[in-house]
C-alpha cells in the first residue's frame, strides 16, 4: 500500500514540475518571438534610414535600430538557450513518468502499452 502511495505521490510530483516546464517553454517561445520582432523593427528601421530616407538619418535612429537588432538578437540567443535546457528537463521528466507508469503495470499485471493509453 506504501508502494502504491509513493508512487502516486511521485507521479503527482512528475506532472506537477511538467506543467510548470510546459509554462516556461511557452513563455520562452513568447520571447523568441517578441525577440524576432525587435530585430525585425531595427532591420526595417536601418533599411528605410539608410536607403528611403539617408538626409534624415540621425544618429539616435540609426543608434536606436542597431540597439533594436544586437538585443533581439542577444534576446532570441538566450531563450532558445533556456528552452533547449527546459526541452532537456522535459524530456528526463516524461521519460521518469513512463517508467513510473511502467513499474505500476508491472506491479498489478497489466500491460505497459493500456497503462499509457488511459493517461
Amino acid at each position: 500500500m506504501n508502494e502504491v502511495i509513493e508512487f502516486t505521490s511521485r507521479l503527482d510530483s512528475t506532472e506537477a514540475l511538467l506543467e510548470e516546464i510546459y509554462g516556461e517553454i511557452r513563455t520562452c517561445r513568447q520571447a523568441m518571438i517578441m525577440s524576432r520582432a525587435a530585430i525585425g523593427l531595427g532591420l526595417a528601421t536601418a533599411a528605410i534610414v539608410f536607403t528611403i530616407a539617408p538626409a534624415y538619418s540621425t544618429a539616435p535612429v540609426v543608434l536606436s535600430a542597431f540597439t533594436a537588432i544586437i538585443g533581439g538578437l542577444v534576446w532570441l540567443g538566450a531563450n532558445k538557450s533556456t528552452s533547449e535546457e527546459l526541452d532537456a528537463k522535459r524530456t528526463a521528466l516524461e521519460a521518469e513518468k513512463a517508467d513510473l507508469f511502467d513499474r505500476i503495470a508491472a506491479r498489478n499485471g497489466w500491460a505497459a502499452s493500456a497503462i499509457h493509453t488511459i493517461h
